[in-house]
Parts: structure tokens; C-alpha cells; sequence
């Protein structure tokens, strides 16, 4: 009996044993998977985190292409005022931590195209999980005629609107086999007579009425006058986007330019321009020009040089007058735009002037002098070109951006890597 109680003893002990191994290593297994598990856990979050910053980064330039004006500000932490440019930011928690990095870099080619790269914790660790998003924006151009008005259009006698395609770099200029067909007008309106075609006047391109309207209500002709297109209906309303004032420019307070030259070189926000008595106001560097009231009188001018970019945004009114001029050096269309608030009164481009650039003023007046030639396009609320003044529409506009607010911008392609 004592041989026999041994024995089983032996045997629960050999069993109880193996069941601790059995069970140390199942538990060393299932440890292993859990830490596994955990690491994957940890490494997906961390991937998920680095994604969401670079989401992050591509919003934030879609918010700066879309409504924030296009300037990239290095205040903002753009490195260049003009596309190409990037940003690198990063992005802390509310102890003040590195949670992330993102450097965001925007080409414009016709199309937008905004690349994100982005790191948890940042770009430069190693160790970082990393991830890569590419957008492409398609832009709806926000010039697509060389006049649409919201009201009236007025064509006085021997006016002359045609086209041009001055190409991607806006370097081919107006003339010669350079000369088209595609220089077509609209209003928005379906009033009788709202578009009146004075005698001689040629019209090389088509005539759009409002939604709805009638052409032969709506236009009207005088004399010789002709359109050498069609007259048509517009199939939907036209999108007028407002011009946002920019904010965070310097307070320059008035500029007076009389018997001399100034130069403005960065942008600025002003109450009052006025080049008057042969006065030569110089821009010499893309900015926006932010003023109240801007008058170029009596044998003055603006001129743009070095191919600079600028956008002219005016509240109450500008004027051009009196044997004044507006002379952007480039000829590129695309490198001066006029923007009216929808406070501004009328914007007046009156004598004989030469003028490469655009007008968008969907609430305000624009006149255009006898004698006068513009290259480029046109929109607002009421358009007169007096007796004999031409417009010649870029077509590269339709295809080229401008800012701000040039036109409706959606994402077309989005992709992670």
C-alpha cells in the first residue's frame, strides 16, 4: 500500500508539473500575441495619426487656394508668395507636445496639385510613421468671356471685341495670326434692350442673354452693328463670388504721387492713391494693393514692372483719367487684376489707354474711354465701351488662375501613398 501511494504521488506530481509547463507556455504564447497585438494597435493608430496630419496640411492649403485669398503670406508659412510653395508646420496638443509635422508644397500648372507629407511625431525622426497625400484641384476659370455683365452692356459706335490666346506663360501677344474669334459678351439680364450694339460696332464671338430671356427682346442694334456668333440663352446663372478684403496688411495711410516717381514694393493697405501733375507711381514686386479710393489723373501712370503679380482691390472707386495710364509692362493679362468690393462705386478707365489685365466688379459700374484698348476681360454689374475702344479677350484666362476668388475650386483627385 505505501509502494502504491508513492507511486501515485510521483504521478500527480509529474502531471501538476507538466501543467505548469503547459500553462507557462501557453501564457508565454498568448503574452506574445497580445504584445503583438498591441504593437500593431500601437502602429496602426500612429499610421491613422500620421494621416490624419497630412489631411490636415491638405486642407489647409485647399482653405488657402479657396478662401483665403491665394497670397500664401509668410506670415502664414508660406516660403514663396507665388505658387511653387510650401509650408511646414507642426502640430502640438494642449501641453504644448509634438504630436505630428506636415510639409505641404502646391503647384500650379493650369491645375492644382497639393502634395503632403507628414510624420508622428515629426518628419526627421526615423522612427516616424509617415504618410503621403496628393490632391489635384480643377478649377473653374473665373474669366470666361470678355464681357459678362450682371445689368446692362453698352456698346457705343465702332466698337470692336475679338479674341486672342496670349498661352500659358501669357508671353504671345495680340495680333497678327493672333487674332480670333471667340471674344463673346452675356448679361445676366433679361430686360428689353440690356445689351445695345452701336453703329459699326463688330462683335466677333457670341451674345449671351440671361436665363430665360429672349435675344431679340434683349439685344439690341444700331445702325451696322453686328455680331458675327450666335445669340444665345444661358443655360444657368452665372457665379459671382465676393471679394473678401484681405486682412493683416500694413496701414499705409495715403499715398500722393505728383512730379516724381514712388515705388511700392510689398503689399499694403491704403486710404487714399493719387498719381496726379505727371506723376509715375512704380510696382516692382508681386502684392495686393488693398486702397479706398485710387485716382490716376492728368498725364500720370501706374506702372508694373519686372513682371511682377498684382491685385489692385478697391472699395470705394478708381479712376483712371485725363491722360493717365495703367501700364502693365509684361502684357500678361494674368499679372494685374482689379478687384471691386461690393461697396465700390464705379471703376472708370477713361482716354486713350493701353491696358493688359482683368476688371471683376459684379457691383459696381465699368466704363471703358473712347479710343481706349483693353486685353483681357471684363466683368460688373454695367459695362460701357465708349465710341471706338476695343476689347481683345485672353482666352488663356479661361485656362490660367487669378486671385483672389478665381472661381469655383473642388478636389478632382485624391490620393494617399
Amino acid at each position: 500500500m505505501k509502494k502504491q501511494r508513492k507511486k501515485n504521488s510521483g504521478s500527480a506530481l509529474f502531471f501538476g508539473l507538466m501543467i505548469v509547463v503547459v500553462m507557462a507556455v501557453l501564457s508565454s504564447v498568448f503574452l506574445s500575441m497580445v504584445l503583438t497585438e498591441m504593437k500593431n494597435t500601437e502602429r496602426s493608430n500612429s499610421a491613422a495619426n500620421a494621416l490624419s496630419v497630412a489631411e490636415a496640411g491638405i486642407e489647409f492649403a485647399i482653405w488657402e487656394v479657396m478662401h483665403d485669398g491665394a497670397d500664401y503670406a509668410a506670415a502664414d508659412g508660406w516660403t514663396a508668395q507665388a505658387v511653387p510653395t510650401t509650408n511646414r508646420a507642426f502640430l502640438l496638443d494642449n501641453a504644448g507636445n509634438r504630436i505630428g509635422e506636415y510639409s505641404v508644397n502646391i503647384t500650379n500648372t493650369g491645375i492644382f496639385t497639393i502634395e503632403c507629407r507628414a510624420g508622428v511625431p515629426d518628419l526627421t525622426n526615423p522612427s516616424s510613421d509617415r504618410q503621403i497625400v496628393k490632391v489635384t484641384l480643377k478649377s473653374e476659370p473665373l474669366f470666361k468671356k470678355s464681357i459678362l455683365a450682371v445689368d446692362k452692356i453698352e456698346l457705343d459706335n465702332g466698337v470692336l471685341i475679338d479674341s486672342y490666346d496670349s498661352g500659358p506663360l501669357g508671353d504671345q501677344p495680340y495680333g497678327g495670326a493672333n487674332v480670333l474669334s471667340n471674344g463673346d459678351i452675356g448679361t445676366e439680364s433679361t430686360g428689353n434692350d440690356d445689351i445695345k450694339i452701336g453703329d459699326t460696332v463688330l462683335v466677333k464671338g457670341d451674345a449671351y442673354v440671361g436665363v430665360g430671356g429672349n435675344p431679340t427682346d434683349v439685344i439690341d442694334y444700331s445702325g451696322t452693328g453686328s455680331i458675327t456668333g450666335s445669340e444665345l440663352i444661358s443655360s444657368e446663372a452665372a457665379n459671382f463670388p465676393s471679394v473678401v478684403a484681405p486682412v493683416g496688411l500694413p496701414n499705409e495711410g495715403d499715398l500722393n504721387v505728383m512730379f516724381g516717381t514712388k515705388t511700392i514694393s510689398s503689399s499694403g493697405q491704403y486710404n487714399k492713391i493719387t498719381v496726379a501733375a505727371f506723376g509715375k507711381l512704380v510696382i516692382d514686386s508681386d502684392c495686393t494693393i488693398y486702397v479706398d479710393k485710387l485716382n490716376v489723373v492728368a498725364f500720370s501712370k501706374i506702372e508694373i514692372q519686372n513682371d511682377a503679380k498684382v491685385n489692385i482691390i478697391v472699395e470705394d472707386h478708381f479712376n483712371v483719367v485725363a491722360f493717365a495710364a495703367l501700364d502693365n509692362l509684361s502684357g500678361d493679362t494674368a499679372n494685374l487684376a482689379v478687384y471691386a468690393m461690393d461697396s465700390t462705386n464705379k471703376i472708370n478707365l477713361l482716354g486713350a489707354v493701353s491696358i493688359d489685365g482683368t476688371v471683376y466688379a459684379p457691383n459696381s459700374d465699368f466704363k471703358l474711354g473712347a479710343l481706349a484698348v483693353f486685353r483681357g476681360a471684363v466683368m460688373a454689374k454695367k459695362v460701357e465701351i465708349e465710341n471706338w475702344a476695343a476689347i481683345h479677350f485672353d482666352e488663356s484666362l479661361m485656362t490660367r488662375t487669378t486671385a483672389p476668388n478665381s472661381g469655383k475650386v473642388e478636389v478632382s483627385h485624391w490620393q494617399t501613398k
